[in-house]
């Protein structure tokens, strides 16, 4: 079974560095707009004070015609001035709105309403083009204020006035304002991308990616290393998302690419020079690396929990809760993934820690959203250590925040979670109540895969297919008749072989071998022994004991069942004789005596019953019920 997970707090934007720790990377250090108006004042004083002056006797006496010259040469410059003063005000009144007073939306829209009627008033295409970039700053600050459509509404608005903005500043004439800008584009079309359902979001974030890599052509590392590494956070950032929404080899590169970037941005953003941008580029730099793992082996985990580590260095709960939290929830999913892979129950239990860490500053008053995301988090972990109703009141505590309208990728992992928790309700329940689970449990995998679509998020599509078609071969072994059975057979293998069109050997080899078993299982059941057989073996050539040792385990148990089925008991001891070299009595006594007790039917069918005779005397009476 695949279980989902939240990606979108996995990795921190310029965007959201700002708002848990009041940081941004200026793409220059202009004057600070605050000063502007008293500098504007002083200039067209100044004239008229040395007017003054000079009336009051500080020089010598002046003629008529004198004094007709000092009052037009103090009245130009004032002309002159007033047009600049109307162009900088804005910029002042959004300063201050944005600034001084956060949480005021009314000045920040003020100053939008200010920004567009002097578009129309300006004449200069150059103070048109910096209008445009500052409007769009503006309109993308307030997508963040806002929610819902009216918070897409200012972004894509922005998004047109970045553009219109780089009609004006090119590469050729005004190259530092057009990489500014260019990046500031890349930024709003990934953001715009991560709320975009359909496959219009991939082609913005592909977008974004020209945008930010476009501006390489300006930075580079010797004469802009600060810009140059922002820029490299933000496009890694983008190639991480655009990974989430492929598969295969080109999944495979945009995260090997973001890494890339990550550790590039890390040259010049170092603890000691930048301790905050250090810390967020390690966070996002452990997503990536454990977005990679899914594709590879346990190094990549192992990464990822030491980048989250450095980042907890600098993030301490004290001084900075909401990162911290951050941190810690992302550190839970790695450590639960770890031991899942490694069967290390002490890696589950720091991961558990981890969630519940996060819990205490992700409240659901303070952050709901987050909140829902460390509880579905919380609830996978409380699964895998068989506290499944726990798991179940977390993922339903989840929902009711989660809703498939505002955030429907999160709300279908949810969806995925619980019927995967249903099923294992179902897997120690009596009959009656086992079916009414797993009905409830398809239809969870249903709501999923009515978001998940393969074209926009293959990988949870496919995920979802093979949950489906486990709970489906589960809900047959409680099928009243043969037709009804194999009916509802037919739909497992379907959903797997769906998986399967999406999952590859070369690309995602364990989510592929996970399914070839799951099919394998449905096969078997279905009276195909060659087919399964030939499903198990494949699942064998990407699981080994060193690197799966738990999934080659599994495998090799399931494929001596398959051997007994067809009459091969000898092979099926050789496989169960495997399986037994992980499934100790010491490290899981249960999954110990379920294949000790194959090995002895299997030994005694083989005819050597001295040895099948010597298995049962160590299981001690252990004798878990028969099942494959």
């Amino acid at each position: 079974m695949l279980t989902a997970t939240s990606p979108h707090t996995q990795w921190l934007s310029d965007k959201e560095w700002n708002s848990l720790m009041k940081l941004r990377f200026p793409n220059s250090e202009p004057l600070d707009p605050v000063h502007l108006p008293i500098v504007i004042l002083a200039a067209a004083l100044l004239p008229l004070v040395a007017c003054a002056w000079l009336v009051a006797g500080g020089g010598e006496e002046l003629s008529n015609s004198q004094m007709l010259l000092v009052l037009v040469g103090s009245a130009v410059p004032l002309a002159l001035l007033l047009p600049v003063a109307a162009w900088v005000m804005p910029r002042w009144a959004l300063h201050s709105s944005v600034s001084i007073a956060p949480a005021g939306l009314a000045a920040l829209n003020e100053s939008i309403g200010e920004y567009e009627a002097l578009l129309g008033r300006l004449p200069a295409a150059e103070a048109r083009g910096q209008l445009d970039n500052d409007l769009a700053n503006a309109l993308q600050d307030l997508s963040e204020r806002t929610g819902g459509e009216a918070s897409l509404g200012h972004l894509r608005d922005a998004i047109k006035a970045y553009r219109a903005a780089l009609l004006v500043h090119t590469q050729e004439t005004a190259p530092e304002n057009w990489a500014a800008i260019q990046n500031n584009l890349g930024v709003a079309l990934a953001d715009l991308a991560s709320r975009t359902e359909d496959a219009a979001g991939t082609e913005q974030l592909y977008q974004a990616i020209l945008a930010l890599r476009s501006t390489f052509g300006v930075y580079n590392r010797l004469e802009w290393p600060r810009q140059w590494a922002m820029t490299h956070n933000n496009l890694a950032n983008a190639l991480r998302c655009l990974a989430e929404r492929t598969s295969g080899q080109e999944s495979s590169v945009c995260l090997r690419d973001a890494i890339a970037s990550y550790r590039l941005a890390l040259e010049i953003r170092t603890r000691e020079a930048a301790p905050l941008p250090w810390a967020a580029i390690h966070l996002n730099l452990a997503s990536a690396w454990r977005r990679l793992s899914a594709r590879n082996s346990v190094t990549e985990l192992r990464e990822s929990v030491a980048a989250h580590e450095q980042a907890l260095v600098v993030y301490q709960r004290s001084t900075l809760p909401e990162p911290w939290a951050l941190a810690q929830h992302n550190l839970g999913q790695t450590l639960h993934d770890l031991a899942a892979r490694t069967g290390d129950r002490g890696l589950l239990g720091r991961a558990m820690d981890a969630y519940r860490g996060a819990l205490e500053v992700r409240t659901r008053n303070a952050a709901p959203r987050a909140w829902s995301a460390t509880q579905s988090n919380l609830g996978n972990a409380l699964r895998d250590a068989g506290q499944i109703s726990e798991a179940i009141a977390c993922y339903q505590s989840a929902l009711e925040v989660q809703t498939r309208e505002y955030q429907p990728r999160e709300w279908a992992e949810i969806q995925n979670n619980l019927g995967i928790a249903l099923m294992d309700v179902a897997a120690g329940g009596e009959p009656g109540l086992a079916q009414e689970r797993l009905l409830e449990s398809v239809a969870a995998f249903g709501r999923a895969l009515r978001t998940y679509t393969p074209d926009q998020w293959p990988q949870a599509w496919a995920a979802a297919q093979t949950n489906l078609g486990n709970a489906l071969r589960s809900l047959a072994g409680l099928a009243v008749s043969d037709g009804e059975r194999q009916v509802l057979l037919s739909e497992a293998v379907a959903g797997h072989r769906w998986a399967l069109t999406v999952f590859t050997r070369e690309q995602d080899p364990r989510d592929w071998a996970l399914a070839q078993t799951n099919l394998a299982n449905c096969l078997q059941d279905q009276g195909e022994f060659a087919d399964g057989l030939d499903a198990y073996r494949a699942a064998l050539e990407v699981y080994t004991c060193e690197e799966w040792p738990q999934e080659w385990a599994l495998t090799q148990h399931n494929y001596g069942v398959a051997q007994v089925n067809i009459g091969h008991p000898s092979h099926a001891v050789r496989a169960f004789r495997a399986a037994l070299e992980v499934r100790t009595r010491g490290t899981n006594p249960k999954l110990w005596a379920k294949t000790s007790w194959e090995l002895a039917e299997a030994l005694r069918a083989a005819g050597r019953s001295d040895e099948a005779i010597a298995v049962y005397a160590a299981l001690e009476g252990a004798f878990p019920a028969r099942t494959k």
